[in-house]
């Protein structure tokens, strides 16, 4: 699995049964670089993890789905799910961060 790092990182850091919606980007000189990301999505594991020792992934949420708590969220309005996803964000060792990376 080519984002293997990204998938422990948020057994790590998230509350158990949270499912979030968002991507893995990979940021070169600054910016999101598209091109690095799907040379990476489409590589084999062991050169993904190559990829990975000079180009780490970041994981950017955009919303919570399942909520170990509130059950399935994706019936309410956006700005519940937001809340809960702040929260959930809130909750972890890396909260003051953006993004996870690995």
């Amino acid at each position: 699995m080519v984002w293997m790092g990204l998938a422990l990182a948020a057994f790590d850091m998230l509350p158990p049964g949270v499912v979030l919606d968002g991507e893995a980007v990979i940021y070169a000189q600054g910016k999101i670089d598209f091109a690095a990301a799907q040379s990476r999505a489409l590589s084999t594991p062991a050169r993904a993890r190559r990829l990975a020792e000079d180009l780490p992934a970041h994981f950017v949420a955009w919303d919570v789905l399942l909520h170990l708590e509130n059950g399935d969220v994706r019936a309410r309005l956006d700005d519940g799910r937001r809340a809960l996803l702040l929260t959930c964000c809130r909750s972890t060792a890396y909260s003051r961060r953006s993004s996870w990376c690995r």
